[in-house]
């Protein structure tokens, strides 16, 4: 009885032994190029950052920056337009505010908002920080919609 028992344990322990083996050769087999895969976890945030001067690097990973350079009004009483940019980053853990689908929406929409008042845009696209290919698959669909 007492070695039936033993048995069943050490096959049990030969079993998680395998899966953790297979498990680790998944994962290696999924990175690219070295980098690691984003946890489950990864979201997105989308910075709206103003001012001359603006940083090449913002808090988490920038995929993607949609700048509006600064315009000066046709009309005199109005004031000077600020340059801006719009910064799609990636924060690991959870920290973001959105998924990558939610993201992609939102980036569609502002520059589909800021064609429609004729706006100049200028970007700016970070492929060689991607490490998924739907993060890099987003990037170019981005820059399709500015360039049409």
């Amino acid at each position: 009885m007492i070695y039936g028992l033993g048995a069943v344990g050490f096959l049990l322990l030969l079993a998680a032994g395998i899966l953790a083996y297979q498990n680790s050769k998944l994962i290696s087999s999924r990175t690219r190029e070295g980098k690691e895969l984003p946890s489950a976890y990864s979201t997105y945030s989308v910075y709206h950052l103003t001012g001359p001067g603006l940083p090449e690097a913002d808090p988490g990973m920038p995929l993607f920056r949609l700048t509006v350079p600064a315009v000066s009004p046709a009309d005199r009483s109005a004031s000077l337009q600020e340059e801006y940019s719009l910064v799609l980053c990636r924060l690991p853990g959870g920290q973001g505010e959105m998924r990558l689908g939610e993201a992609k929406l939102f980036m569609l929409s502002s520059i589909r908002e800021l064609r429609g008042e004729g706006t100049i845009l200028e970007y700016k696209s970070f492929e060689d920080l991607t490490v998924t290919p739907e993060e890099a698959a987003l990037l170019r669909t981005l820059e399709e919609a500015l360039s049409d």
